[in-house]
């Protein structure tokens, strides 16, 4: 979800109700508002559908410095506003928006003292996930304000029809409703939202080292995941209180992967990477990878048809 300026997102928009938390605002124009309704589908509040503000205003990174992640490709990458979710899309969440639940993870191998609906959804198809957000939008906020379209003049919605034709979808990033985040603005908030801090440059969240053991913390990896995904939200979050930012599932993000990428512009403004490729990136790592590869700079690519996501390792988040 992105905001035209920031008294909108002080005001709030689409009937949530954002507030501003008691810490202070620091570099890299950090806004502390959290969503503290979450979504209500029929007037009804699902768990664990909160979004938090990463920022409130037009953000430039410096990425002279940057060797890693999707900013190593840059110079300078100026980011529009925009808001995210504090948890992976969950199960309950997907299955009340969508004609079906397709995770692969069901109350056969449900972990005790969890709930099987607030598990991750998984095994979604990147063409699925677009066309979720746009029903979530439509639903909640109404058609006028959907982000994807059929065409270039973004005349014609995008829908779970289009999605099942795996059909292209265009992006009208002049929209403000649900929506996959953008590679970079994933990182940006992954990385803790704040360029000023020690732990912008660290590979694990709350760690400078590259310990597993601390990672533990944060993140349902190989270590200790069992191999089964989990209900979100039960690690500790990142800066920006953000959960599951690694492991658990994989997650979709907008752009196109290439992974010998080179921008034709070095300073950018809301990239959206590649325009030369079939895979869509996918960040985060999941249930299985090594903590290394559930790194806050690990750029990885994946076919977006539903045949090649039948595995149960990705899911997404929206913004």
């Amino acid at each position: 979800m992105i905001y035209a300026s920031d008294d909108e997102a002080a005001k709030g928009y689409a009937d949530y109700t954002w507030i501003k938390d008691s810490s202070s605002t620091s570099g890299g124009g950090i806004a502390n508002y959290t969503d503290t309704n979450g979504i209500s589908i029929s007037g009804s509040p699902l768990t664990n559908t909160s979004l938090v503000t990463v920022i409130s205003e037009e953000t430039y990174i410096d990425c002279s410095e940057e060797v890693e992640g999707v900013f190593g490709l840059y110079l300078g990458v100026t980011l529009s506003p925009f808001a995210m979710g504090q948890y992976e899309v969950t199960q309950e969440l997907y299955q009340a928006i969508m004609p079906k639940n397709p995770s692969t993870f069901n109350a056969d191998t449900l972990t005790s003292d969890e709930i099987q609906e607030l598990r991750p959804v998984e095994t979604v198809s990147w063409y699925e996930a677009v066309a979720f957000c746009n029903e979530l939008t439509e639903q909640t906020m109404g058609k006028s304000y959907c982000v994807y379209y059929t065409d270039e003049s973004h005349s014609t919605e995008y829908t779970t029809d289009d999605a099942s034709n795996e059909k292209l979808p265009y992006f009208d990033q002049s929209k403000k409703g649900y929506r996959l985040p953008t590679e970079a603005e994933w990182e940006f908030a992954a990385r803790g939202g704040d360029t000023t801090q020690d732990d912008w440059t660290w590979a694990i969240p709350g760690n400078s080292g590259n310990s597993s053991n601390v990672y533990s913390n944060y993140a349902w990896f190989v270590d200790n995941s069992n191999t089964i995904t989990h209900q979100v939200g039960k690690k500790t979050p990142n800066r920006l209180d953000l959960y599951d930012m690694a492991g658990n599932v994989q997650e979709w993000c907008w752009d196109y992967y290439e992974e010998n990428f080179i921008p034709e512009n070095l300073e950018v403004t809301d990239p959206t990477g590649s325009e030369d490729s079939v895979s869509r990136v996918i960040r985060g790592g999941y249930y299985y990878d090594s903590h290394s590869n559930c790194s806050n700079f690990s750029r990885v690519g994946w076919r977006p048809d539903p045949l090649t996501n039948a595995d149960g390792t990705i899911g997404f988040r929206i913004c």
